[in-house]
């Protein structure tokens, strides 16, 4: 594992440590009912009663993503053929050795896009919170900046990794 996937690898671990403190902590100050949907303006439109399952659900999403995105990355070199990948025909007639590049850049791409999700869901649970609390009748900028600026920053790590794998492909057929 390279030395910027190892990072990102405590990276996540991190986060998915936070997301659980903060949640820990902000269970224990929950009133009797929480926000658990809200419409795009951030006011909530759906409201559950406290509990393990309804506060720390968001949570357990997260932890799948995170897994989900580390076995897609693992699953992907054992079966490159079915990625959709720029020149993923001249990938494939690589030998395994000059793939691990390109696999780096995949596993970097993975782990990124994980990563702005699981800051995403903190950062929500903490707006579920500032509602849930009393202290705000909808979510703070922040929570909306986050989310949608969530977006954009996803599109510009798929687009530039995609350049990074495509580049990678192109110099180990060369």
């Amino acid at each position: 594992m390279s030395g910027k996937n190892a990072f990102l690898s405590w990276w996540h671990i991190s986060t998915v440590l936070l997301a659980f403190t903060v949640s820990l902590c902000f269970y224990l100050q929950l009133p009797a009912t929480i926000p658990v949907h809200f419409d795009a303006s951030g006011t909530p439109d759906s409201w559950a009663k406290s509990s393990v399952f309804s506060w720390f659900l968001l949570n357990a999403i997260s932890w799948v993503l995170v897994l989900l995105f580390y076995g897609v990355s693992r699953f992907i070199r054992k079966k490159p053929h079915l990625i959709n990948i720029p020149h993923r025909e001249m990938l494939l007639a690589l030998p395994l050795q000059k793939r691990e590049p390109v696999f780096l850049a995949l596993d970097t791409m993975s782990a990124q896009i994980s990563c702005t999700l699981q800051v995403l869901f903190i950062t929500i649970q903490w707006g579920s919170f500032q509602v849930a609390s009393g202290a705000v009748k909808a979510l703070p900028a922040p929570v909306l900046h986050a989310i949608f600026g969530s977006s954009t920053v996803t599109l510009i790590i798929v687009v530039l990794q995609l350049n990074k794998i495509e580049i990678a492909i192109k110099k180990a057929s060369a």
